[in-house]
């Protein structure tokens, strides 16, 4: 390894494909940061799964958007939890969508807010159910209103009580109508009053008979009461 780290960073670009892939993870591990920088996307491309997993963070935030790109998806399925969190906000808005499609839940629930921001419209488009079930509250209510938009109904379907709860109204009063026909009754009653108000008349359309259900004066009081009033309210008897 220490003759790995003697190599200056032209020498080390000189290396095939064939000689990149033949390097121990140990020597991957041990490249520092301006080595980790310097390697070709071709000689990135040519990296095992455990060489890819071997890469130290501080050389994972190092690596060009160009570089992350390289990375072929079952190399990115292979990261760490720890590499994922080292990802830098300009390497994630620059994966392709078979890389995010590649993630797992366990890589999806520790992408960091400000890198969730950094996602595009076919990002989320490329996520799988499970993927947006992994997402936690945190991730879901920092999403673009476009980011929502661009999600099938199966992965709206998907999202959880807890998630639902986290959305904005700017994220509710956003969603098409697809994806509001496509809420369960447990989704509609996690929302709150505002998202409700919030709905416009063609969302409001589109919900079935076990939606509208749930929906009363009685409910909508006491909601606006706990949720804008702060008050706690007692039932007549």
């Amino acid at each position: 390894t220490a003759q790995v780290q003697s190599l200056e960073t032209a020498d080390l670009r000189a290396i095939t494909t064939a000689g990149a892939q033949a390097l121990t993870t140990e020597q991957v591990a041990a490249l520092n940061t301006a080595q980790a920088a310097s390697l070709t996307t071709a000689q990135v491309a040519a990296l095992t799964t455990e060489q890819a997993a071997a890469i130290e963070t501080t050389d994972i935030k190092a690596m060009t958007t160009a570089q992350v790109l390289a990375l072929n998806t079952a190399n990115v399925a292979a990261l760490t939890t720890d590499q994922i969190v080292a990802l830098t906000s300009a390497q994630v808005a620059g994966l392709n969508t078979a890389q995010v499609a590649a993630l797992n839940t366990a890589q999806v629930a520790v992408i960091e807010t400000t890198d969730i921001r950094a996602i595009t419209t076919a990002h989320a488009a490329a996520l799988n159910t499970a993927q947006v079930a992994a997402l936690n509250t945190s991730q879901v209510a920092v999403l673009e209103t476009s980011d929502l938009r661009a999600m099938n109904t199966a992965n709206i379907a998907a999202l959880n009580t807890e998630q639902v709860v986290a959305l904005a109204t700017s994220h509710v009063s956003s969603l098409s109508t697809a994806q509001v026909a496509a809420f369960t009754t447990e989704q509609v009653t996690a929302l709150n009053t505002r998202d409700i108000v919030a709905l416009t008349s063609a969302q409001a359309a589109v919900l079935n008979t076990a939606h509208v259900a749930w929906f009363s004066s009685d409910r909508t009081i006491r909601d606006y009461a706990n949720e804008e009033w702060k008050i706690d309210t007692t039932p007549i008897r």
